[in-house]
């Protein structure tokens, strides 16, 4: 899924979700564009995702490495 809303200044979250024909899924990821605060939000996010940040928001090949 993705959806652009124009002139929203808000900070926002990319989920990402990736499934195999074969039925099998890789974890769940969230990629939150805060940097500060980063280790309050992992605490609160179940431990069968992951969640990583990026300068942008933005999937990087920096948030898969």
């Amino acid at each position: 899924m993705y959806k652009v809303d124009r002139g929203l200044d808000k900070p926002f979250i990319t989920a990402v979700f990736t499934f195999c024909a074969s039925g099998m899924t890789c974890p769940y990821m969230l990629i939150y564009l805060y940097q500060g605060i980063f280790s309050q939000i992992t605490q609160r996010v179940s431990d069968d995702w992951q969640a990583a940040h990026s300068p942008t928001g933005w999937m990087t090949a920096d948030v898969f490495s």
